[in-house]
């Protein structure tokens, strides 16, 4: 069965209230399929076509019922992931990504596919040009353990044949509704807040220097959903790994400039060490070839584009 004759699948999409989860389920139901989104606390009934579910990821008594369901694939998106946080918090963390992570497979092991969405942070500093799917994952903090020890319990089930299920590691993504915490996010509501007049003109940045090859988050719902097709139609074995990432490398700084000519602002910008990572990664470059050959997909949102979205997201905000 082809891509194009997959429709009225039923989807369950974890994270629902987080940053990337509402523009895949947007993205499922403009494909005509049912989308049900897992909240902790009480559920909100259908909310613009998302039906909405309890769960808590980390107890396993809260949504063991949504077996159930019998949804065709499970986007599971949820997790904490702000690895600065998580040196304060790796208890959590762990809880979270990777005991919260072993409940949803404990819940799915039958009939779901799970989609796990892991992160390229489980390889830690690379020292490599490129970073390819077979490379050992060395994480560096709290973070990227927890979601290597997710993905280390998926690749040994899916190995046994317990359970139906893929690991997709995407590279940085930005867009309107990214939490100020992060990077270019968190320029973008300060040069926001400068254009309105809310702040001198002087950016608190991190490391500037840091390089990114950063993708719009709408480009990465769509390679997470071919790629469940794929895997649904035969074309990828299960516990397979699959990178997405864009084009170009750029630093920090490369994105910040670019926003500060979109808006038309002059700054001074300054280092503020809160937020410097305590571990960097100084250059991340995720090899997608694999991905790419397999569904054609590529990223076709440009980074101005991106930008711009993103500043008008939060003077949008602050304006309100």
């Amino acid at each position: 069965m082809g891509m194009e004759e997959r429709t009225n699948m039923r989807f369950l999409v974890t994270g629902i209230s987080g940053f990337v989860a509402p523009y895949l389920a947007k993205y499922l139901l403009a494909n005509d399929h049912e989308v049900y989104g897992m909240l902790h606390n009480s559920p909100l009934g259908v909310v613009d076509g998302i039906q909405y579910v309890m769960g808590d990821l980390c107890d396993i008594r809260t949504f063991k019922y949504l077996r159930e369901y019998n949804f065709d694939g499970v986007f599971h998106l949820a997790g904490l992931t702000h690895p600065p946080t998580s040196f304060k918090e790796p208890e959590l963390y762990y809880k979270t990504n990777a005991t919260g992570t072993m409940n949803l497979c404990e819940v799915f092991r039958t009939g779901s596919v799970i989609m796990q969405c892991s992160t390229p942070e489980v390889y830690g500093e690379c020292s490599e040009e490129e970073i390819f799917e077979t490379f050992a994952m060395l994480p560096n903090n709290p973070y990227g353990v927890s979601k290597a020890e997710a993905d280390r319990y998926i690749l040994k089930e899916t190995k046994k044949d317990k359970l139906n299920a893929f690991i997709v590691r995407a590279g940085s993504h930005t867009g309107a509704g990214r939490p100020s915490c992060y990077s270019i996010s968190s320029d973008a509501e300060q040069i926001a807040k400068m254009k309105k007049g809310l702040q001198e003109p002087i950016l608190k940045v991190g490391n500037i220097n840091s390089q990114r090859a950063v993708m719009d988050v709408r480009d990465v719902v769509i390679a997470y959903y071919e790629l469940m097709i794929k895997y649904m139609d035969g074309k990828i074995p299960n516990g397979e790994i699959y990178h997405v990432s864009g084009h170009k490398v750029n630093t920090i700084e490369f994105y910040i400039d670019m926003m500060l000519q979109l808006a038309g602002i002059e700054a001074e910008k300054v280092v503020d060490e809160s937020l410097v990572r305590k571990i960097d990664i100084p250059i991340q470059i995720l090899n997608s070839d694999k991905m790419r050959e397999l569904t054609g997909w590529s990223p076709v949102i440009s980074t101005e584009r991106t930008l711009k979205d993103l500043l008008a997201y939060w003077e949008n905000k602050i304006g309100n």
